[in-house]
């Protein structure tokens, strides 16, 4: 009978583990590979949905893109990337892209989707709605105002004020404070706030708080308020509602809005001329360098600091670049 010293037995056990070692990394290795394909090609899917839409929004901006022939079993992934689109574009190309999703069906579903029983479906359907400037939309965001979740009042709060509709601020926040807990809402979306706007979702404060408050909530951020009520804000007579306003926006192209940006930098108040200083900046207003310029030698440091950054991202003068 053949009997293994002891050396020999460690030998092999060795050998043994040693193949297991090398099995388990060749799997892991042919599993990475297969993995690293599988997201190349999706990477590659989702590159030729984005060229099949900016395509068509760029080559037909009039029809485009209702007019892609989607099978219905592609529609959910070219509906994905076209949401994931939106941030990215501006003007008719994003106009266009809005259409394709109505084309597609987005808006309805969204709209169907706000009966259902769960609370967080409803949520995102209501922050879906706010891209369409549909009556239809704006309707069942109304009624979402008086929804038993205050997420979900909430986010179309948020939806309307981001689709322009003509509703005031004040408005929306007395439609949707249903149990009076618009502090807490704010505590929910953007952290604990200050005394100030705590002191804001009581009901007995006045018309300047209460949008203020509301400003606060839906223009953080996350937030996109439309530009005709932003610049309904910025002519507030509140300094606070219109600084509010003004740190509101985002990098909406409105003629109207840029106009009233450029108003607010001569305003009084160095605090609302802070937050106009900062929004023309943000905006790339060539327009606000007259105006800028002088607040280079302001007397408070805050207007002399916001002035230069604004003036840094805003780039060189283009006139005297041409000179040049």
């Amino acid at each position: 009978m053949f009997l293994l010293t002891v050396p020999q037995i460690i030998w092999m056990a060795a050998v043994v583990l040693i193949a297991i070692a090398l099995l388990v990394f060749a799997v892991l290795l042919l599993r990475r590979f297969v993995n690293e394909l599988f997201e190349a090609r999706r990477k590659r899917i989702r590159k030729q949905r984005v060229r099949t839409l900016l395509t068509e929004i760029r080559e037909h901006p009039d029809r485009a893109p209702d007019s892609i022939d989607l099978p219905r079993r592609k529609r959910a992934a070219f509906e994905k990337t076209a949401l994931a689109l939106l941030d990215d574009l501006k003007g008719p190309e994003r106009d266009a892209l809005i259409r394709f999703l109505m084309a597609i069906g987005t808006m309805t579903r969204a709209i169907n989707r706000m009966q259902s029983r769960r609370a967080v479906v409803r949520e995102r359907s209501a922050a879906m709605l706010g891209i369409f400037p549909d009556d239809r939309a704006r309707h069942q965001l109304t009624l979402a105002l008086g929804d038993r979740d205050l997420a979900v009042r909430l986010a179309a709060a948020s939806s309307l004020l981001m689709s322009g509709a003509e509703m005031d601020i004040t408005r929306i926040m007395a439609e949707m404070d249903r149990d009076g807990a618009l502090s807490r809402a704010r505590a929910l979306f953007h952290g604990k706030g200050s005394v100030e706007l705590a002191q804001a979702a009581e009901p007995h404060l006045d018309e300047a708080k209460t949008k203020l408050f509301g400003l606060e909530i839906f223009g953080g951020s996350s937030g996109r308020i439309a530009a005709q009520t932003l610049v309904r804000e910025i002519g507030h007579p509140d300094g606070s509602v219109k600084a509010t306003a003004l740190r509101a926006i985002r990098d909406e192209d409105h003629p109207a809005l840029a106009e009233a940006v450029i108003d607010a930098i001569d305003n009084d108040d160095w605090k609302v001329q802070v937050e106009a200083v900062a929004a023309a900046g943000r905006l790339g207003l060539e327009d606000a360098r007259p105006a800028l310029e002088p607040l280079i030698e302001n007397g408070e440091w805050q207007v002399r600091n916001a002035a230069a950054h604004a003036l840094n991202r805003i780039g060189p003068n283009s006139d005297s670049a041409a000179d040049r």
